[in-house]
């Protein structure tokens, strides 16, 4: 089973930066890939802050998102 989390930067209850921190004191969610989604214009440089190396830029299209997938689920 492969486990990817899709994580948008901006949250209603956390931002990304909170989540990755909490994400983080859990060494088995730690081991999760995770992809970031947002319309900031500066996605590349908080992917980086968070060490996520792989980032879809929104309006995200569907086969972007596909390939991201089958990148890390098949």
């Amino acid at each position: 089973r492969t486990v990817l989390i899709i994580l948008d930067l901006i949250m209603t209850v956390m931002d990304a930066f909170e989540f990755r921190n909490e994400q983080y004191k859990d060494p088995e969610l730690a081991k999760i890939t995770t992809v970031l989604i947002s319309a900031d214009s500066h996605i590349e440089r908080s992917a980086k802050a968070l060490g996520i190396s792989e980032y879809i830029k929104k309006p995200l299209e569907i086969p972007e998102l596909l390939s991201v997938l089958k990148k890390y689920c098949l």
